[in-house]
C-alpha cells in the first residue's frame, strides 16, 4: 500500500525541473483501496468465500500493477527515445512506488496461495483471536 503514495513516474527536464507523478493521482488509489480490503480478508478469511475473496483482490492488484507498469515502461520509453530524436535534455523513469507495487502485489498473490494451500492440508482452522488450551504440569513436572 506503500507504493500507491511513492513516486510511479519521475521525467527530469534539466533546467526546466523535475516532474514527478505519484500513484495517487492516477490509479494507485485503486491499488491503495484494494491493499486495505486485501490486508482485512487476509487476516480474516476462514470462510471459503472470504478465501475467495482475498485471491481474486490478490488478482487484481496484481493486474493493475501489471498494466500500469507496462503503460509507464512504455511512456519512459517514448519520451527517452524523442528527446534523443531531438536532442533534448530530458530524462525519464519509473518511479520506486510502481516497482513497491509490482513486487508486492506478486507477494501478496504468493502469500494468499501458500496460505490456501498450506491450510487444505493442515488441521480444523482456528482464528488468530481464539487462543489454544493451555494445559498446566502435573504433580510429576
Amino acid at each position: 500500500m506503500v507504493g500507491s503514495l511513492l513516486p510511479w513516474a519521475t521525467v527530469d527536464a534539466g533546467h526546466f525541473g523535475i516532474r514527478t507523478e505519484y500513484g495517487i493521482e492516477g490509479d494507485g488509489v485503486f491499488t491503495l483501496i484494494g491493499g486495505a480490503l486485501f490486508a482485512v480478508f487476509f487476516l480474516l478469511h476462514y470462510a471459503p468465500w472470504q478465501r475467495l475473496v482475498a485471491t481474486l483482490i490478490a488478482l487484481g492488484l496484481l493486474v493493475v500493477a501489471v498494466v500500469e507498469f507496462s503503460d509507464v515502461q512504455n511512456n519512459v520509453a517514448e519520451a527517452n527515445a524523442e528527446a534523443e530524436r531531438v536532442s533534448a535534455e530530458l530524462t525519464a523513469s519509473v518511479g520506486v512506488g510502481l516497482w513497491i507495487v509490482l513486487v508486492g502485489s506478486v507477494g501478496v498473490l504468493a502469500g494468499v496461495l501458500l496460505r490456501r494451500s498450506t491450510r487444505s492440508r493442515t488441521s480444523p482452522q482456528r482464528s488468530p483471536f481464539e487462543t489454544a488450551a493451555v494445559t498446566k504440569p502435573g504433580p510429576d513436572s
